[in-house]
């Protein structure tokens, strides 16, 4: 068969959404695995990209078929403004929840600078050999986070698919599909996307040439000039 005669990849695209500003985010508190709510803020953040998303639904060439969200609080509460906006069809996934920082979770900085500064110095560090108990790796967060987009893509193959997740995890997401990497010590790239933000990515498969990856939106938040 030659190269000419290749059948097309298949594209599947996911639009991705950090979840709106919870109160672990207002009050300068890791966020984790907390069951932190939205803030009022939050909760009119949501609704304003639930209701973008209604309108670039509309005009897809590919509108979206179904939502898969973390089942921390904070992004359920966005992805059912925007499946109540939508009309879609909600799965909650674990896999997608944000990176857990153990005792940390729900912890407010200074306290845990305070309380347990060398644990607090080596997450800050990534310096994983003094992480707080109940700490996952970055290792072990970009494999779980980054199975669950393939996996997400692969059950959605060839169709539009919206992801609720968290600002650690989309960042972990970015790494993988840009082929960074897991996050250590030497790592010189970070990107933490605003909350309630649309980002828009495509994954091309195929059998013959595997799996590609483009980067099409990142971090986009005209929707939030009208909350605050």
């Amino acid at each position: 068969m030659t190269g000419s005669s290749l059948p097309a990849p298949t594209l599947t695209t996911i639009w991705l959404v950090r979840h709106g500003e919870a109160e672990n985010n207002s009050n300068s508190r890791f966020g984790g695995w907390d069951a932190a709510p939205l803030t009022t803020r939050g909760v009119a953040q949501a609704r304003a990209v639930a209701a973008t998303i209604g309108q670039r639904s509309i005009v897809a060439k590919a509108p979206p078929t179904a939502i898969v969200s973390s089942d921390l609080a904070r992004a359920a509460a966005t992805a059912q403004a925007i499946a109540a906006t939508t009309a879609l069809p909600l799965e909650l996934d674990p896999a997608l929840r944000e990176r857990t920082v153990g005792i940390f979770d729900g912890m407010s900085f200074s306290d845990a600078k305070a309380q347990h500064p060398e644990a607090y110095a080596a997450l800050v560090a990534r310096n994983e050999t003094a992480l707080p108990p109940g700490a996952e790796t970055n290792a072990a967060c970009y494999a779980r986070v980054s199975g669950a987009l393939d996996r997400i893509a692969a059950a959605h193959r060839g169709s539009t698919v919206i992801v609720v997740s968290h600002g650690i995890a989309l960042f972990h997401m970015l790494a993988h599909i840009t082929r960074v990497g897991p996050p250590t010590s030497e790592t010189r790239f970070f990107t933490l996307v605003d909350n309630a933000s649309l980002s828009v990515v495509e994954r091309y498969a195929s059998d013959e040439q595997g799996i590609s990856w483009r980067l099409c939106q990142w971090n986009d938040n005209a929707h939030l000039r009208e909350v605050g």
